[in-house]
């Protein structure tokens, strides 16, 4: 007696989706939300929660060079060859390259549309440029090659660029630690 193959197979069991009101992107949209109806309802409310926002942006910048590092290795080291890791790096740039480019189209349709600031009549000779004297004096500063070095500045070890916050020289540093390795195999 023959029984038809599909009754032999054992019933396949997929994964099942999460709500869509667990997800994360529900989730930001929900606090986006929440959070211009409290700005709007509730601005002395608002302002003082401001302590909040701050805390968030410093973990993000705390967080933010950690997980583009582990990212980046991650992404090398699973490579099974050059040939495929010049084929993932010439997809992202192209990909980096397009959405720049939609993104600079949409920001100047924008511009060119709402026009942002205009009918602010703000006379620049009264404004106020203590808060940013440090700023300026450091771009005064800097020459272009010094600028240049910064980008190229490679530490002993990774926590020197996490430390300072320069995510560009991390990347420069891992690669090098990674292509060193795989000439050195």
């Amino acid at each position: 007696m023959t029984q038809p193959a599909n009754a032999l197979a054992a019933p396949v069991r997929g994964k099942r989706a999460r709500p869509w009101y667990v997800q994360l992107w529900f989730q930001v949209l929900v606090a986006m939300v929440v959070g211009i109806a409290l700005g709007q309802l509730y601005p002395n409310l608002g302002a003082d929660m401001q302590p909040l926002g701050d805390a968030f942006i410093k973990a993000i910048r705390v967080l933010i060079a950690p997980i583009i590092f582990c990212t980046v290795v991650h992404g090398i080291s699973s490579m099974a060859n050059m040939a495929k890791v010049g084929r993932v790096a010439l997809k992202a740039l192209i990909y980096f390259e397009v959405l720049t480019t939609i993104a600079l189209i949409i920001g100047l349709v924008a511009v060119n549309i709402f026009q942002p600031g205009v009918g602010m009549n703000v006379d620049l000779a009264r404004l106020d440029t203590s808060s940013v004297t440090s700023y300026i004096q450091q771009t005064h500063n800097q020459t272009t090659a010094q600028f240049l070095l910064n980008i190229i500045y490679h530490p002993q070890h990774i926590c020197g660029c996490i430390q300072r916050r320069q995510c560009a020289p991390g990347a420069v540093h891992r690669g090098t630690e990674w292509l060193r390795a795989e000439l050195y195999r």
